[in-house]
């Protein structure tokens, strides 16, 4: 019987260990992502060991362990070469432009199929960095998209939700209101999340001249949009 997966620990996550052929294993599996599917090789012990998505499928009693593939029609290739990267060498894509930070959203969405709760922490800090240090908010035609792919708890859903609430609540004009319509008509919760957003946080709104965005980060603590519990570890205590 197979070992069960570890848990992500600080001491076995993607970016303290040393890929040595203990961690890499000598199989390979093949992936094929994406509806014009496009094809990953990757080391069966490295994968299953840092992913329980993937142990459970190629460890246990169905056709992607006898066979040694494993079909993903509905995910992103663009995501998932990322994906690859992180459980190799734990790293990220580096948020330099607009299209980097959205595809730290779609990391985030398909890390967060796969159960990968420090990915996702991770994936939503650098996408909310680059919104930081660029002044721009998630588009809404991508609003819509992770709404239709994130379930009813995501704090990415939370996240998208959060800061055009605060934008909406702090700007004097009525532009970005009219335009966040635009794509997000038949997207009910995401207007539900907003309000429920001003409803709990609308008296805690600063509307002194400071950066908005920073002033939003001053209402809450850095592990607002992530998804450990108050006492749980969150990768950032190993960075102190």
């Amino acid at each position: 019987m197979a070992s069960p997966s570890p848990p992500q620990t600080p001491q076995n996550t993607p970016s303290t260990m040393v890929l040595t052929p203990e961690v890499l294993g000598n199989e390979i599996v093949t992936l094929y992502v994406g509806p014009k599917p496009k094809q990953f090789t990757v080391h069966k012990k490295l994968l299953c060991d840092r992913c329980e998505f993937f142990s459970k499928a190629f460890r246990g009693n169905f056709q992607e362990a006898e066979k040694g593939e494993m079909y993903l029609p509905d995910d992103d290739p663009g995501a998932f070469s990322p994906l690859v990267d992180y459980l190799y060498r734990g790293v990220l894509p580096k948020a330099k432009d607009d299209y980097h930070a959205s595809l730290l959203l779609e990391l985030y969405i398909l890390a967060e199929k796969l159960c990968l709760s420090t990915l996702m922490d991770k994936a939503c800090d650098a996408a909310h960095s680059y919104s930081n240090l660029s002044g721009k908010r998630v588009p809404p035609k991508l609003i819509a998209h992770i709404y239709s792919r994130t379930h009813g708890g995501s704090k990415l859903r939370k996240f998208c939700a959060n800061q055009v609430a605060y934008y909406l609540a702090t700007t004097r004009t009525g532009s970005f209101g009219v335009n966040i319509l635009d794509g997000l008509e038949d997207c009910p919760d995401f207007f539900m999340d907003v309000f429920r957003w001003q409803v709990e946080h609308g008296k805690k709104i600063n509307m002194s001249k400071e950066s908005k965005i920073m002033a939003m980060d001053d209402m809450f603590g850095p592990c607002e949009f992530h998804t450990h519990g108050d006492k749980e570890e969150c990768y950032l205590d190993g960075a102190k």
